[in-house]
């Protein structure tokens, strides 16, 4: 089963989300599209059905919602360790973007809460708010979004980058967010 979200400019060129079932959760793919094809960028970088912690949010159920006419919306939870975890995820026109929004209900506190990624090349940090990946001449920007009570930076991973969050402070339970966007910068 697949379920996709895409952002398109005037030229019929920008981004897609796919999200895929793998094993116990979904996992998603982000890539640069046009009408005839996809070209992947990053994968998300899943754990496994004991990991009390994952690499990225071990989201189990997804449903789509329109939000406007022809604007859609996916919206995805899930559950690991004592933990629950929602996502949003949704397109921008102004810029022409793909829009994540993350949140983990804790009991406890968190040995790491992120959103990991393999690249298909190595990405590279402009500030720890901001990582650009580069693939054939197309250039997508990774951007953390500033959210209360969190601190969000991206980090270069062995496989590609991660999306770190730490909560302000550690009162148990609290629910964490965190919020980024894919941006892309097609060639002339």
């Amino acid at each position: 089963m697949t379920n996709s979200l895409q952002v398109l400019d005037d030229q019929r060129r920008g981004l897609r989300i796919n999200f895929h079932w793998h094993r116990d959760r979904f996992s998603h793919s982000i890539g640069f599209a046009d009408n005839e094809r996809f070209i992947p960028l990053l994968a998300s970088h899943e754990g496994t059905e004991s990991d009390p912690w994952p690499l990225s949010p071990p989201l189990q159920d997804l449903s789509v919602a329109e939000i406007e006419t022809g604007q859609r919306s996916i919206l995805l939870v899930g559950r690991a360790g004592k933990s629950h975890w929602s996502a949003s995820v949704g397109t921008s026109l102004s810029p022409l973007a793909i829009q994540l929004d993350v949140a983990c209900r804790i009991y406890e506190i968190p040995q790491i809460l992120c959103s990991s990624y393999r690249s298909m090349t190595i990405p590279a940090i402009s500030s720890p708010s901001q990582v650009a990946v580069e693939v054939g001449g197309h250039t997508a920007w990774l951007q953390a979004e500033a959210v209360p009570d969190a601190e969000s930076y991206w980090e270069i991973t062995a496989e590609g980058c991660a999306l770190r969050t730490i909560p302000m402070n550690s009162d148990a339970p609290q629910t964490v967010r965190w919020k980024y966007r894919i941006t892309v910068a097609n060639p002339p």
